[in-house]
């Protein structure tokens, strides 16, 4: 396990519930964020957790230590190279406490997981995926891609002008598009998968998630109607991202406090 302050990295669901329990680790999720539906939300997804081949989890210790109540979760399943597309991981899910949400949480689940992933495989994804309806996700990864600089794409690009390498990321966007969401309409143009929050749709949120960002909760609001998604890919280069990455990742972990 690779611990993080009140963050840690699970090879998958069977440490999780050796260390916490899938029932407590849902149950203490719902009452992190009791204005979301988490319990729903995994009751449409009963093999979530057991497909993921990374997770990183966030708690909170009970008084007397005996009960670890999670507030934050993110998990992580790996795809192989196809003949359709690259090998990736794909983001299957991300949740954080509503008390947490305009904090560094967020941020640190993604960091913990991906050095986890480093020191449990020696290597970096080159292809990160997530679809997701929050806005916040996406600020996280374009401060990260800012942070490590260098080596790092991302995409969608927020802006109008469009990249060499962006429209280059866009036929990898497409190719993972195709397995994870291969029944709904991707547009390669703006990220925009239609229809990609299949039964969750848009009732896991009391409201519109926001982001701290007025232009990227812009960005959104122009792209998705509430049952669709937004496919966002981060790349690492080989040479320069993926070290830069562990070597940063690691360094501001180390320095963001526990709580």
């Amino acid at each position: 396990m690779v611990h993080s302050g009140q963050v840690c990295y699970f090879p998958g669901l069977a440490a999780l519930e050796t260390a916490i329990g899938y029932d407590q680790t849902i149950a203490s999720l719902q009452a992190a964020l009791p204005n979301h539906r988490v319990q729903n939300y995994f009751q449409q997804k009963p093999t979530l957790l057991a497909e993921a081949d990374h997770l990183a989890v966030a708690w909170n210790s009970s008084a007397n230590g005996s009960d670890r109540n999670v507030v934050g979760l993110i998990t992580g399943r790996n795809y192989t190279t196809q003949n359709t597309s690259p090998a990736f991981v794909h983001i299957s899910t991300l949740h954080v406490a509503e008390a947490q949400q305009r904090g560094s949480l967020l941020k640190k689940l993604i960091a913990t997981m991906f050095v986890g992933i480093w020191r449990r495989e020696g290597n970096l994804p080159t292809w990160t995926a997530i679809k997701t309806f929050n806005p916040s996700v996406y600020n996280a990864l374009l401060r990260m891609q800012q942070m490590i600089g260098d080596g790092v794409v991302l995409y969608p690009e927020s802006t109008s002008t469009r990249s060499e390498d962006n429209m280059a990321i866009e036929h990898v966007a497409g190719q993972i598009a195709a397995l994870i969401e291969p029944n709904c309409f991707f547009d390669s143009a703006t990220g925009a998968i239609r229809g990609g929050g299949g039964s969750i749709g848009g009732s896991y949120w009391p409201a519109t998630p926001r982001s701290s960002h007025d232009e990227i909760n812009r960005f959104f609001d122009e792209r998705l109607a509430a049952t669709d998604r937004m496919l966002c890919v981060l790349g690492l280069d080989e040479k320069r991202g993926k070290p830069s990455t562990v070597k940063l990742l690691t360094r501001w972990m180390a320095s963001v406090p526990s709580k």
